[in-house]
């Protein structure tokens, strides 16, 4: 049974901490903020403007078919920055182009091409409805002339058309289906982004999947993490711990993981005579993650200062370019019966039987062996509440906070 956005579960945030997230070198407990140097532009994002056929309900960037906050880029401005890749010598691989809805710009087929044509491979975001199917001739060109190094990730937030549209809008399923099985019909390398608005686990949400892709007869196998991208939830009205330069141990993460040390996005606001260079494809409207005009400027460290930074990326797993790795994106802290994480075991293909504390259903994987008892929370303090808040929640035995997941990541105090 497909689950109705009525059907969801409950989740019960805390409020969000206004000392947390201000100064970008300090977090509101005194500690060194984490900071993400880039280790290579191996993807450039463009966005192609925030104008978009449809007004989803959470929409990251608000587009809609009125926002025009970021204006459409022009061919031109996109081949000074690969302009720019190349004198700098970036080594950069991907080009991406997200929006708003990227088909609706007109320029898009050209910047393609501009792209594809000096070797780069392209990728683009797209609800692949009516902006899409106009462009079906150049697609095709574009096709011929690059065969797969053109990649389009298809928008399906659910694999029933009922959590989807009530997301998207009525009448938003059927074109996008339509517009998926084109894509394969008709031999494009094609993904599928999805999210976890249902509440399910991320393998029901696979298995549904197999079961939609396997219906519509388009051969994507939702087992494949980069086929089938499942992005955690955002909520910048959820109070989320600040990540430390401790937190990468506790974690068992690496700062390499994380997008901003691969990626940055160039956006172009109203009014303004230049597009900039942007941190983050998820923080395209707060000036802290403006970079400037050049890629040139843009290559230092990124302070992790915004709750996405912490929810998506560091905890969650999150990143545009690719699927959510396995391992990182499914980790899991087991926790004593007092709450502090005795082991973290990023999450695998299967599920292991135990972890420390005794309790069945955590990550398997190789076990990352961290200080008992108080000194692990105490490697990470901003994440300490959350931790310790996970630990309470069983009953009687081993706690388990899970990421990603909306409903185990706020902390509940």
């Amino acid at each position: 049974m497909i689950p109705a956005m009525a059907e969801m579960p409950a989740i019960t945030a805390s409020r969000p901490d206004p000392r947390k997230f201000r100064d970008p070198f300090i977090t509101a407990a005194g500690e060194p903020r984490a900071q993400v140097a880039l280790r290579a532009l191996e993807t450039l994002w463009f966005n192609t403007g925030t104008l978009c056929n449809l007004a989803c309900h959470h929409c990251y960037i608000e587009s809609s078919p009125q926002n025009d906050r970021l204006v459409y880029l022009s061919a031109a401005e996109v081949a000074e920055y690969l302009d720019e890749i190349e004198r700098l010598h970036l080594g950069t691989g991907l080009i991406g182009f997200t929006g708003g809805e990227p088909f609706m710009n007109p320029a898009l087929p050209a910047m393609l091409d501009l792209a594809l044509s000096r070797g780069f491979r392209a990728l683009v975001l797209t609800n692949a409805m009516k902006p899409m199917h106009k462009m079906k001739p150049a697609l095709l060109a574009l096709r011929d002339r690059h065969g797969e190094r053109l990649t389009i990730r298809v928008s399906i937030d659910h694999y029933g058309r009922a959590v989807h549209e009530a997301e998207r809008g009525r009448h938003s399923w059927t074109p996008t289906i339509d517009g998926l099985k084109w894509l394969a019909i008709n031999g494009f390398a094609v993904t599928v982004a999805s999210r976890r608005l249902s509440g399910e686990s991320e393998v029901a949400l696979r298995r549904g999947f197999t079961r939609l892709f396997r219906d519509i007869g388009v051969a994507i196998d939702a087992d494949d993490p980069v086929a089938l991208t499942i992005f955690p939830e955002m909520d910048e009205a959820a109070d989320v711990p600040e990540i430390t330069e401790a937190c990468w141990g506790l974690l068992g993460k690496s700062p390499d993981s994380v997008m901003c040390a691969s990626s940055r996005m160039v956006v172009k606001f109203k009014g303004t005579a230049h597009p900039t260079v942007i941190a983050c494809t998820l923080l395209p409207y707060d000036a802290r993650f403006d970079l400037g005009r050049s890629l040139k400027g843009a290559l230092g460290r990124v302070p992790l200062n915004h709750p996405h930074c912490a929810k998506f990326c560091v905890l969650g797993g999150g990143a545009c370019s690719r699927g959510s790795i396995r391992g990182e994106g499914d980790a899991a802290i087991c926790c004593d019966r007092r709450g502090f994480p005795d082991r973290l075991r990023p999450g695998g293909a299967g599920w292991g039987r135990r972890c420390a504390g005794g309790r069945e259903g955590h990550a398997a994987g190789a076990d990352l062996q961290l200080p008992a008892g108080g000194a692990s929370a105490g490697a990470c303090p901003s994440a300490a509440p959350a931790i310790a808040a996970a630990g309470r929640g069983g009953s009687g035995g081993a706690g388990l906070l899970q990421f990603p997941g909306p409903e185990h990541l706020r902390p509940r105090l």
